[in-house]
């Protein structure tokens, strides 16, 4: 029995940089640091799902990864959903 009827492939992460608050990278929000990891991400695999995550989450965004998925100028109809864990 099979669960998929495709395979299903999981892709290693990646991580925007982690700074200090009132740092070098205080200018720039969780969007600005993440679009250029998902570019990157994209170039090498389309995916058909997208998951990302955040540890603070910016209440401006209902759903940080189809924020970042949009600003990246992606296939718009590709799931998107977001995570939130603190470690």
């Amino acid at each position: 029995m099979q669960r998929f009827p495709q395979p299903v492939f999981i892709a290693s992460g990646l991580r925007t940089p982690f700074g200090r608050g009132g740092g070098a990278l205080s200018g720039h929000d969780a969007l600005s640091l993440s679009v250029p990891l998902v570019q990157a991400m994209a170039a090498t695999a389309r995916p058909d799902l997208f998951v990302w995550g955040t540890v603070i989450p910016n209440l401006g965004w209902s759903n940080i990864a189809r924020e970042v998925w949009l600003d990246a100028g992606l296939d718009p109809s590709v799931p998107a959903f977001s995570t939130v864990l603190a470690c």
